[in-house]
């Protein structure tokens, strides 16, 4: 019941279900054709995924958010996010994460921070490993409702 609770839940959000070396496949073929178009879609797509608990959290919007994506990203064995008084690190190890979708993945977070009031001061991206670091307070203006195509 829980289970189907999940998957309810992730659909009203946004997700669907889809083999994951479909994606990792995509990815590597988009960044071939245009890295920066697709980092900036994923960053969008971070931008509207978090926003919703920006404006809806009643009491920790990180805590929520981390919560949501532990919970629909299937197979990462690592995914956490530190909380300071005004800093926020963020750390996903995935062995089989490429470099080009730990890249998008990182474009993805870096946009749902920035939704909840943090801007990415540092990254370090590679094959299978994404760690960012984030202060709150230097928010850039996000556009949410701009075109993804």
């Amino acid at each position: 019941m829980e289970e189907r609770n999940l998957l309810k839940v992730a659909r009203e959000r946004g997700f669907i279900l889809g083999l994951e070396n479909i994606w990792f496949d995509m990815a590597e073929l988009t960044c071939i054709s245009d890295r920066e178009k697709a980092a900036e879609i994923w960053r969008n797509a971070g931008v509207w995924f978090a926003s919703r608990y920006a404006m809806e959290s009643n009491g920790d919007a990180v805590r929520s958010l981390e919560k949501e994506l532990k919970a629909f990203i299937w197979n990462m064995p690592e995914f956490k996010l530190s909380q300071g008084t005004n800093e926020l690190s963020v750390r996903i190890i995935n062995p089989r994460f490429s470099e080009s979708y730990s890249v998008l993945f990182a474009a993805f977070m870096e946009g749902a921070l920035e939704a909840l009031g943090y801007a990415v001061k540092s990254q370090e991206v590679s094959s299978g490993s994404v760690r960012l670091a984030a202060v709150k307070g230097k928010r850039k203006a996000v556009p949410i409702t701009e075109s993804l195509v």
